[in-house]
């Protein structure tokens, strides 16, 4: 197979989650030696003159990297003629046989349509609200989720007004032609089913890549990770509402704050919690971070698709503290690795920081291995749906 993967990010610029996933499934599509080449399709962050092209070789394959157009609502915008010309200009010379769709925030649904107008079978995963919803994570200032109805257009504009309604309209197309829909949680495909009214989307669960584990860091606290970004949806003024409402003194809490540079730190209280922001932390650094946490905390308002620090902090020996929201708690067992607890029931944050916080030395022993889902797990099952729907391609073309 030749396949093209599109993504709104790739390295050198890994942003994201989705972007790590992708990269995880191209380097384990390799492995198998069923591919000819693979090919990356991606927006050209920080480039200076919109739609200018940039390819690169890389080790997995080469990389065909496009400027998105310097606008507010680059992130949303469904058509992008000029983006889709570039698209087009790849088809044309890497000749794909088949093609993934991730993110494609600023490249819009316009090259999903170039691939559907080429009879190119192609797959679209996921991973957040982009194609369901006016809001990328769901939910409002409240927590109330709002998504589009694909069974009933008028949903949309009840909720939006009718610029969303022909935003549902003009990402119809580029769905219905779609080999296969995906999610990347149950949790997610379910919410996706019956909200959204996609009922052929299916589960093709992440994986997460070990992070090196290593021997955790002596502390006199229980130290809390919370490395969600500073976001709203992320759960962060609910933690910290009840961090500072609370008399933890038995925790300390790091929060990852990417307005802060690489190596930066600042020192706050929250209550009676000491709280270190840290800056930037660079990937090969990951596993020295999680080395300093005995906890970590994903106290999420939005369903998340996924929650991939949650499982992150698992495979380190970390205890996970998260939100019932979406797919993150899928693999905590209650009282054994972790706690789940509702953010929409007052107080209920509070409770799980307090079983914490009265029983520092539980939390600081690493709890019971849990087994976590491989990336290797989920290329395999992807590659089976690229051979089904390259092998109806060839029965179409006989027949």
């Amino acid at each position: 197979m030749r396949l093209l993967v599109v993504n709104v990010f790739y390295a050198p610029q890994m942003i994201g989650g989705a972007t790590r996933v992708v990269a995880d499934n191209i380097r384990d599509f390799h492995a198998t030696g069923k591919f000819e080449e693979i090919a990356v399709f991606c927006s050209l962050q920080g480039g200076p003159v919109a739609h200018m092209m940039r390819s690169f070789p890389t080790p997995q394959g080469p990389v065909y990297a496009v400027a998105a157009q310097l606008r507010a609502d680059s992130d949303f915008l469904v058509s992008d003629p000029e983006m889709k010309k570039r698209f087009e200009s790849v088809l044309d010379y890497f000749q794909p046989d088949v093609i993934h769709f991730h993110c494609i925030q600023r490249l819009t649904s316009d090259v999903v349509l170039a691939a559907k107008e080429r009879q190119i079978p192609y797959f679209i995963t996921m991973h957040d609200g982009w194609w369901v919803s006016d809001r990328q994570f769901l939910v409002d200032e409240t927590g109330e989720i709002g998504m589009y109805d694909y069974r009933n257009r008028n949903h949309a504009y009840s909720i939006f007004g009718r610029n969303a309604a022909n935003r549902q309209d003009a990402l119809k197309p580029a769905l219905d032609g779609a080999a296969g829909l995906l999610a990347v949680s149950d949790s997610f495909r379910d919410l996706i089913r019956d909200r959204a009214g996609l009922e052929d989307i299916v589960s093709v669960p992440n994986g997460s890549e070990p992070i090196k584990k290593l021997k955790k860091l002596a502390s006199t606290n229980v130290t809390i990770g919370y490395l969600a970004g500073i976001a709203h949806y992320k759960g962060y003024h609910a933690m910290r509402a009840a961090i500072t409402l609370g008399n933890f003194d038995r925790l300390k809490l790091i929060i990852v704050d990417h307005s802060l540079r690489e190596n930066e730190t600042e020192h706050e209280v929250w209550g009676a919690t000491e709280v270190e922001r840290i800056g930037f932390v660079p990937q090969d650094q990951v596993a020295n971070l999680y080395k300093r946490l005995n906890a970590v905390i994903v106290p999420s308002i939005w369903p998340e698709s996924f929650g991939l620090v949650a499982r992150e902090a698992l495979s380190t020996g970390s205890w996970l503290l998260a939100s019932n929201r979406g797919a993150a708690a899928e693999d905590v067992i209650e009282g054994e690795n972790g706690h789940v607890f509702d953010p929409g029931t007052p107080g209920d944050i509070s409770r799980v920081l307090d079983i914490v916080n009265s029983s520092p030395e539980t939390y600081m022993a690493s709890p019971k291995a849990t087994k976590i889902r491989k990336p290797v797990e989920q290329a395999r099952e992807l590659i089976k749906l690229y051979e089904k729907a390259l092998s109806s391609k060839v029965v179409e073309t006989v027949a």
